[in-house]
């Protein structure tokens, strides 16, 4: 009882009297490997207590990387070496970084 659509192009879906047939819905093999194997060995203690451990790693880490993080942008890095504008960015730090901004 498949419709004209279907039997013109091969296609039509997933069957109205049996939406749940093993047929129209096949198991991805993805799905099941997340589902038989990942699952319990997440179940496990020890590999949870393995995962946070390495999580508390990852914040710490993260931790120590904010507080080396520098502000600003040496204007230098974005030229070649060869290039003229780095004496200009140069000479502009030197003379007009110590106040950069206007007094109003």
């Amino acid at each position: 009882h498949r419709s004209w659509f279907y039997r013109i192009f091969c296609s039509g879906g997933v069957d109205r009297e049996d939406p749940t047939n093993p047929i129209d819905n096949p198991e991805h093999g993805c799905m099941t490997w997340f589902r038989d194997y990942l699952a319990s060995a997440l179940n496990h203690p020890a590999v949870k207590a393995l995962i946070i451990i390495i999580f508390i790693c990852y914040l710490g880490g993260a931790m120590y990387g904010i507080t080396q993080l520098e502000e600003g942008l040496d204007r230098r890095k974005l030229s070649k070496e060869d290039s003229y504008s780095i004496a200009f960015y140069d000479r502009e730090d030197f003379y007009f970084r110590e106040f950069p901004y206007r007094v109003q």
